[in-house]
């Protein structure tokens, strides 16, 4: 697909931040997400092993920080997945409805139909209606 929007993908990551692409933001998702894990497993050791209450609140705190972080990852993949279902469903619409082929196309075949006759709308090429006789 071609992206018309800068976005990052796996293939073009943004100039000079070669870690703004959708795998190296999943590769940040998981390893906060297992390092906040074994932290919290090891953690609760920490509080009867009777740590000082402010090594414990930074050990803590950096556990909340890599959640935080995991579920920004999280986020940010959603976006970017939204992102490519619009440009796709963008380029496809210009693929088809509109090229200016098609649009020509779509005209001509609609002031040939009988309906747009019926209407009384005015098909390319026709002469303008003629007034009733008895009319001056």
């Amino acid at each position: 697909m071609n992206s018309a929007s800068g976005s990052p993908d796996e293939k073009k990551p943004l100039p000079g931040l070669s870690f703004l692409t959708r795998r190296g933001w999943r590769i940040t998702g998981f390893v906060s997400v297992a390092a906040s894990a074994v932290m919290a497993w090891t953690g609760v050791a920490f509080i009867s092993a009777g740590w000082p209450w402010l090594a414990l609140l930074a050990w803590w705190g950096t556990v909340v920080v890599l959640v935080a972080v995991a579920v920004y990852t999280v986020l940010l993949d959603l976006r970017f997945t939204q992102l490519h279902y619009v440009l796709a469903e963008r380029e496809i619409f210009l693929d088809t409805l509109g090229s200016e082929e098609f649009r020509r196309e779509i005209r001509r075949v609609m002031a040939n139909t009988p309906a747009a006759e019926a209407s009384g709308e005015k098909r390319a090429g026709s002469a303008p209606p003629e007034d009733p006789p008895g009319n001056p």
